[in-house]
């Protein structure tokens, strides 16, 4: 009886790669809506898009780095710091968190498709890996068409070197994959608090509306606070000393958030000379990111599938 419950309790994941690669194209098909096959006008309009896409925020983001620059709003001397692209690619991937949890529920628990996958012959680990592998890809496109693009603008600012352009994508597709792990391990517990709101959506509805009103009272007390005529020339030297104290405070605060973004696009130094392609810090948040997703891969793909 013992040696049976040992061969039924296997920490391991039994991922049968065939079927894996099977229906991972299929769902991948699905998502993304790129098939050459099917329509391949489709999948080359969709192609260009992207490219447009990323196009247009590169410039967009080379564009605000210049003038920022010029009008030295992060600085003193003439350079932009890694601190401020650091903040702003950071925020937008911690808010990307959301979205993404509740798609990864929605699409591991709530899919309409999922019936229909649960048919077929391969065992749960197969169809959880499957379905986790197609949300990364997605993760990984909507990270190319955000943060990438946004720091490439700032390579380009900054005359990065070579390497350092094919590097961002490779490092990003990394944080993407740790993204993707951490939330289809965490994905079960997001499946009861979501459930439980669908049952009783009346408290969403009261905590959003808190939470917008408590936005609209803070905003409406922050403009309060600001005199009823601003003299732009006598103020900015205040302004500039108290943007250059923030950027310090974040450098201190979230240095592991600043180490991360000079992991994906080097360290560019704060003097505005030196840089450096891969340092010490770079190479230790590397092999943290690759220790966690393995060790989250294993929970998720063992436990959770």
């Amino acid at each position: 009886m013992a040696e049976q419950a040992k061969k039924r309790i296997k920490f391991y994941p039994e991922i049968d790669l065939q079927r894996f690669s099977i229906l991972a194209k299929m769902l991948l098909g699905n998502a993304i809506g790129l098939s050459f096959r099917s329509d391949k006008k489709k999948a080359i309009v969709k192609i260009v898009s992207w490219i447009v896409g990323f196009s247009a925020v590169a410039a967009l983001s080379y564009v605000f780095f210049f003038f920022a620059n010029l009008l030295r709003i992060f600085s003193n001397y003439f350079t932009i710091p890694p601190s401020v692209p650091s903040i702003i690619v950071m925020v937008v991937f911690t808010i990307g968190l959301f979205p993404s949890a509740k798609k990864m529920v929605d699409s591991l628990y709530w899919s309409r498709d999922n019936r229909i996958i649960m048919a077929f012959p391969c065992n749960a680990s197969t169809i959880f890996a499957s379905k986790v592998f197609v949300l990364f890809i997605e993760e990984v496109i909507k990270t190319y068409m955000v943060e990438v693009p946004f720091l490439v603008g700032y390579l380009i600012f900054r005359a990065g070197p070579a390497g350092a352009f094919f590097w961002v994508f490779a490092a990003w597709a990394l944080l993407a994959l740790a993204k993707t792990l951490l939330l289809s391990a965490i994905s079960l517990p997001f499946h009861y608090v979501h459930s439980f709101f669908r049952k009783h959506s009346h408290v969403g509805v009261s905590l959003s509306a808190v939470f917008f009103l408590s936005l609209v009272g803070v905003t409406a007390w922050a403009i309060s606070l600001l005199p009823s005529s601003i003299n732009i020339a006598d103020v900015w030297s205040d302004v500039n000393a108290g943007i250059m104290s923030f950027l310090r405070w974040y450098r201190n605060t979230f240095s592991f958030f600043y180490r991360l973004t000079n992991f994906t696009i080097g360290t560019f130094m704060e003097d505005g000379v030196s840089y450096a392609f891969f340092t010490f810090d770079s190479t230790v948040i590397m092999l943290i990111i690759l220790g966690f997703c393995g060790l989250i891969g294993y929970i998720s793909l063992t436990f959770v599938g």
